[in-house]
């Protein structure tokens, strides 16, 4: 990779941001490539892959500590409500970290604010930290960003399930989830849909078409529900 690749001080304003100083900043510039500019450089998909599962051991590691009598479906509950792509994409965008993403000129405007690029970021970069520092590093950077206090995060149900229970309950008809887009190569897939109820559409991605239904039915919750459920969306 070309040493030039990010500008000036970049590398040490992005390690500020991320209270860790790497030893090999290669890594750190591959965590933040986008596969867009793979002619010439390494891209984020390996470290991605490898820090979804560093993510998944450290978080269900805290849960198995802090939980000793909830149940395996308990367990399993509290991650998936814990590792997903709203909190990761959430957090690169509240680090400030989309300014620093490398991609080609012509992906800047559909891909960089794109929930699914930016958790995938997320996991690339927890790769990167854990190859460079160890399993300490990772840990201390997953724990400067999670409540360490588990209890904190209930129980919530999935996002598909609680739009459908409430359009029961308005008497409206159920959602119905339209794939409008997918895009990126055969073995990392980024889908898109859309969700129209009532006039009110929202946008989702994932990198499944599961992830990118669950993720348009949380959007349009967010979006449409909690702001307007006192107004009656009939």
């Amino acid at each position: 990779m070309d040493e030039t690749y990010f500008a000036g001080n970049q590398i040490s304003q992005i390690e500020q941001i991320l209270g860790y100083q790497f030893k090999d900043d290669m890594l750190l510039k591959q965590a933040l490539t986008h596969r867009s500019l793979t002619q010439n450089y390494v891209s984020y998909e390996r470290l991605e892959f490898f820090g979804d599962k560093i993510l998944g051991f450290i978080v269900a590691q805290m849960l198995y500590q802090q939980f000793p009598d909830a149940s395996e479906g308990e367990l399993s509950k509290r991650l998936a409500n814990l590792v997903n792509q709203t909190f990761l994409s959430g957090l690169v965008e509240h680090l400030g970290l989309v300014q620093f993403l490398q991609m080609a000129d012509e992906a800047q405007g559909k891909l960089q604010h794109n929930p699914a690029i930016l958790c995938d970021i997320a996991e690339s970069i927890l790769a990167a930290i854990f190859l460079d520092g160890g399993m300490d590093a990772a840990q201390e950077f997953i724990t400067r960003h999670i409540d360490t206090n588990l209890t904190n995060y209930p129980i919530m149900r999935d996002p598909r399930t609680s739009l459908q229970d409430w359009c029961q309950q308005q008497g409206i008809a159920l959602p119905d989830y339209q794939l409008i887009e997918q895009s990126g190569p055969p073995h990392q897939p980024i889908f898109t849909y859309q969700l129209e109820i009532n006039g009110k559409t929202s946008l989702g991605t994932g990198n499944s078409k599961r992830n990118a239904i669950q993720q348009v039915a949380e959007n349009y919750w967010t979006d449409f529900i909690n702001d307007a459920n006192d107004e009656g969306i009939k």
